[in-house]
């Protein structure tokens, strides 16, 4: 596991879920007797921790890209996170600087 600079805020909004979508997850943190927050929370943390290869297997692939180690290039992507960047701000700010398209 790589951790990188620890970020200022770590929280996470979600977009716009269509109404089937945010009655099912409703009723299943209903179900599990938890607020909606703490239930999105930890069902992100489920999914993170079940992709991590995944997710090592992505950061291999672009730190090999942009010719940087992967401890490297996980600082970069907090750094930028805690200048507030979107994912694709990121993106763009790592090919600028490293000179190869994401496309």
């Amino acid at each position: 596991m790589r951790i990188a600079t620890i970020v200022s805020d770590t929280r996470v909004s979600t977009g716009e879920m269509g109404e089937y979508h945010y009655q099912r997850f409703l009723q299943w943190a209903f179900v599990q007797r938890q607020s909606k927050a703490a239930f999105a929370r930890n069902i992100l943390v489920a999914r993170t921790d079940t992709n991590s290869e995944g997710i090592d297997q992505g950061l291999e692939f672009y730190a090999a890209r942009y010719k940087i180690s992967i401890d490297e290039l996980c600082e970069l992507i907090a750094q930028l996170d805690n200048e507030k960047k979107s994912i694709s701000q990121i993106h763009a700010a790592l090919e600028e600087r490293f000179g190869h398209s994401s496309e």
